[in-house]
């Protein structure tokens, strides 16, 4: 879908793009089921294949899953969650709704939910505006 290719992606497309949202939550990000919050697996990320942009965005991700402010040393506050829903020009209500899927593990819904909004989408991206 990166081609722009709205909302006509194949089910290969959409197979490899749930397969990269369950790698991104389940080996770079990796949910402490204790405490409920999302740890970030500093070695898996060093070896994945992901460009320097992608792992600032993905680390920047594990706090806004978690629910926490972005370190001022990285982001401004607030920023990456306004620029996201800005740049892709959706309202908090439904950057919450795919946040959500996300935390329920529900990559489909979550895949859903953007294509729904007509976004052409790569997984890696979901954390580039950080």
């Amino acid at each position: 879908i990166q081609d722009g290719k709205q909302n006509k992606a194949t089910p290969e497309e959409l197979e490899a793009q749930v397969k990269e949202l369950e790698y991104i939550f389940s080996v770079l990000m990796v949910k402490d089921e204790e405490t409920g919050k999302y740890v970030l697996n500093k070695e898996e990320l060093a070896k994945s294949s992901y460009n320097n942009e992608d792992k600032a965005a993905i680390i920047a991700g594990v706090y806004v899953m978690n629910d926490e402010e972005i370190p001022s040393n990285m982001y401004s506050s607030n920023v990456w969650e306004r620029c996201w829903q800005d740049a892709l020009g959706i309202s908090k209500s439904y950057f919450n709704q795919i946040k959500s899927y996300l935390k329920k593990e529900d990559y489909w819904g979550a895949l859903g939910m953007l294509s729904l909004l007509g976004l052409p989408y790569k997984p890696a991206l979901l954390f580039a505006f950080a």
